[in-house]
């Protein structure tokens, strides 16, 4: 009897499962007028040029104008703007001249010939001011380089080489880092790149491995950044805003900036500490 009614249950309800899911309908969704803001990307890397990029963000469902893409970009970049940036009792102005970075396949806008000294923490601070009038500011702190202690390299049966990557983590302070590992030249995509903070570590002894994935002859790119909190906290706002991009079960990611201004402006001015080892694959 039980079985029986049961039977009829799913048999009438089947039915209406399928009419009560029938939920699709068009609804036109009236957005608001979109409001740029100027976005600022900044890094400073002792040895290299002071760099700076300048833009104006854009709607999301703005038309990309693929066949006038030269004014497409020129309408994105901020220019004649005053970009000031001082540490100690040096202030470095940046001129409004273009700049293509072949290894880290960024643009600027904004650079100096002079280059960003290593000076483990010190202030450095970022003035703008835009041809509107629009005031921005940042501040940041070099951070001393982290260094690698050590690449070991081991062998399977099959004599396929897999790269482990010691480095040891300051105890007496919380501290957040990146990770990037390239094969052959740092101008392919990363086969890892991601952030972490020091949470996990064992008695300040942090390690990275790969798989056996290496044969003698390969060459494995290790580089270690540390962030300062602001930089871990934008990077990692950046990678969940991406990751919602077009789920629609997912929220909406907001960008965590630490420049200010008047029409709350967005980016990251930071320091840009890391250490890198290169290291070739022998034979076992």
């Amino acid at each position: 009897m039980r079985s029986t009614y049961l039977y009829i249950l799913l048999v009438i309800g089947i039915p209406v499962l399928v009419y009560s899911c029938n939920l699709e309908k068009e609804v036109d969704i009236v957005l608001p007028d979109y409001e740029k803001q100027i976005v600022v990307e900044c890094y400073l890397e002792p040895g290299e040029p002071f760099r700076l990029l300048l833009t104006n963000s854009n709607a999301y469902f703005d038309k990309f104008d693929v066949d006038d893409l030269q004014n497409y970009i020129q309408g994105l970049l901020e220019q004649e703007a005053t970009v000031e940036i001082s540490y100690s009792d040096q202030v470095e102005v940046l001129e409004n001249n273009a700049l293509f970075n072949p290894l880290t396949r960024k643009v600027f806008n904004y650079t100096s010939i002079e280059v960003v000294p290593y000076l483990p923490n010190e202030e450095f601070n970022l003035s703008i001011t835009s041809k509107d009038g629009e005031s921005i500011t940042a501040r940041t702190i070099m951070l001393e380089n982290i260094p690698i202690d050590s690449i070991v390299i081991e062998y399977d049966e099959d004599s396929m080489a897999r790269a482990l990557t010691w480095f040891t983590d300051p105890v007496d302070e919380e501290n957040f880092y990146r990770r990037m590992l390239h094969e052959n030249t740092v101008l392919d995509t990363a086969s890892q790149d991601f952030i972490l903070s020091d949470d996990f570590a064992n008695e300040g002894t942090i390690v990275f491995g790969t798989g056996f994935d290496y044969s003698p002859g390969d060459t494995v790119i290790n580089t270690l950044y540390h962030l300062n909190p602001e930089h871990y906290d934008y990077l990692e706002s950046v990678i969940n805003s991406a990751g919602a991009n077009g789920n629609p079960f997912a929220q909406p990611g907001a960008i965590i900036s630490n420049v200010e201004g008047s029409n709350s402006p967005l980016g990251i001015f930071t320091s840009l500490s890391h250490d890198q080892v290169i290291t070739i694959i022998e034979e076992p």
